[in-house]
């Protein structure tokens, strides 16, 4: 953590009670550290007096080698798990198409060409809106090769879904294995409400971007 402001989001006297004034913001400027900074400590400690809430834009999207999809996860279920209330914002594609068409249309009588090549860049943008399709949806991998597994699990956190490392019965809905597995009675005794079914079901999920019927992919 290298800063931190706390800045009062209104302007209001020493002696005004009104609930508008309890509200402020942090800025929190970071960097690389390989050691506890206290002002962070302070900082979490007067967050929790003063019940902060917890807004975050997407992280990292786009950062080669970097797990994004999973890093978002991880911090929202962190703070969620102890009582703070977080946000991630996926800033919606329309508002920039809406302002991109503007410019267009400015530009439009003197220069088509350009007109034409930023509505194409607007649409290439549309795609990178991800659908929510797997959302919630809790998928156990049960014997599926560390490289599968690793680049499925990235499409099941891209499209809402979570990914459980142990197979949880409260919380697994869908184990996902081979078509030559041996283990689905053993499976199905241990998670009896997730249903087990053959890893492809994922794979054609993802081909069609939908979440499909399960019942052509049971083992």
């Amino acid at each position: 953590m290298g800063d931190t402001h706390l800045i009062s989001l209104n302007d209001c006297g020493v002696d005004d009670d009104e609930p508008s004034c309890d509200q402020y913001v942090v800025l929190i400027v970071a960097q690389h550290r390989n050691k506890f900074d206290f002002t962070a400590l302070d900082l979490a400690k007067t967050a929790k007096q003063l019940k902060a809430t917890v807004h975050l834009p997407r992280i990292g999207v786009g950062s080669q080698g970097f797990n994004w999809y999973g890093t978002e996860k991880l911090i929202k279920k962190y703070l969620s798990s102890r009582g703070i209330p977080t946000y991630i914002y996926y800033f919606k594609r329309e508002s920039a198409t809406t302002n991109n068409k503007r410019t267009n249309e400015q530009s439009y009588g003197n220069n088509k060409r350009l007109s034409i090549e930023k509505g194409t860049i607007n649409k290439n943008r549309l795609k990178l809106h991800l659908p929510c399709y797997l959302s919630g949806v809790h998928i156990f991998f049960h014997d599926i090769d560390e490289n599968t597994k690793k680049r499925l699990q990235r499409f099941v956190y891209a499209f809402d879904g979570d990914v459980n490392e142990t197979a949880d019965p409260d919380t697994i809905t869908h184990i996902l294995a081979a078509g030559n597995c041996q283990d689905i009675l053993a499976l199905r005794d241990a998670c009896p409400n997730a249903c087990v079914i053959n890893i492809e079901w994922l794979d054609a999920c993802i081909s069609q971007g939908t979440r499909l019927n399960t019942d052509i992919y049971e083992l």
